[in-house]
Parts: C-alpha cells; structure tokens; sequence
C-alpha cells in the first residue's frame, strides 16, 4: 500500500515538473514596456475643443499617437532633433494632443469632423471665429509622401513656435 502511494505521488510529481517545463518553455517573450511620455502642454483629446474655445488666438496642436510607429518617428527623428539643434526644451505654444486613449471604435472621421486631419501625426492651428472652430494650418501625414525636418521646421517657424537662436 505504502509502495503504491508512493508511487502515485512521484508519478503525479514528475507530471507536474512536466507541464511546468512545457509551460516554461512555449511561454512567449515578454514585451517591454514602453511608457508614454508626457510633456508639458499635453491635452488629452477631450480637453481640446474646450481649450481652443478658452483662447483668444490661434492654437497650435500636434495631434499623434504613442502607439504609432509614424508618430514615434516624427518625435524621436524630427521633433526632437529640431528642439536641441534650438537648445530648446519644448515649443512653447504647441500642445501635444495623444489620441492613442481614443476608443477603439471610433472611426476615422472623427478626427476629420473634430480637427480636419484624418492621419497621424498632425499639425494643426486652430482657432474660434463665430463660435465655430476655424482650422487655420494643417500639416498632415502621408504615409507616400511623409513630410521632412525641413517642411516641420517651416511650419513651425510660419507660426513663431521655434525661436532662431
């Protein structure tokens, strides 16, 4: 009796340590956690509209996505590029608008009816005339024909939002 108990428990043992290992061994990589950084003048995608109505000029808005490979890129290889090739540490009147927590289903035309852009990243300047948004400038990204250093640059200094040193 003793002899079979304890064959029962090496048995049911040896099975475990097997499907642990098996676990152990198919388990997926873990993913690294990319945290999204915040800046200062950062609004959340529902705070825009009350801000732009709470200004008396125009507002400048750059609407991205931390979950896009083509927003990352504008941030990391010309956004900031452009700030220390100015010894800046942020433009001062442009805001950063993340729609990355935008709801899943909704769909393109939001932002079109919202802002007037449908792609990310944008540059938008908006601004209230007759209590309606008027949209004054928009630099939109197109995945064919991307937009450089150069045309960002221009935008920014169009708008007084990068100081030559």
């Amino acid at each position: 009796m003793k002899n079979k108990l304890l064959f029962y428990c090496i048995a049911i043992f040896a099975c475990l340590a097997i499907l642990f290992s098996i676990h152990y061994l198919t388990k997926p990589e873990e993913m690294p956690v990319v945290t999204r950084n915040t800046v200062s003048g950062q609004l959340s995608y529902d705070e825009v509209n009350e801000f732009v109505y709470n200004q008396n000029n125009t507002v400048y808005l750059f609407f991205f996505s931390s979950k896009e490979a083509d927003s990352t890129y504008v941030i990391n290889n010309i956004l900031n590029p452009i700030l220390q090739e100015n010894k800046l540490e942020t433009f001062d009147d442009l805001y950063y608008v993340d729609l990355a927590t935008l709801p899943a289903d909704t769909s393109d035309k939001y932002t079109k009816n919202q802002w007037g852009f449908y792609n990310l990243p944008s540059f938008v300047g908006l601004r209230i005339e007759n209590n309606k948004v008027q949209i004054s400038d928009l630099l939109e990204w197109d995945g064919t024909n991307p937009y450089t250093m150069d045309t960002v640059k221009t935008w920014l200094n169009e708008h007084k939002l990068l100081t030559q040193n």
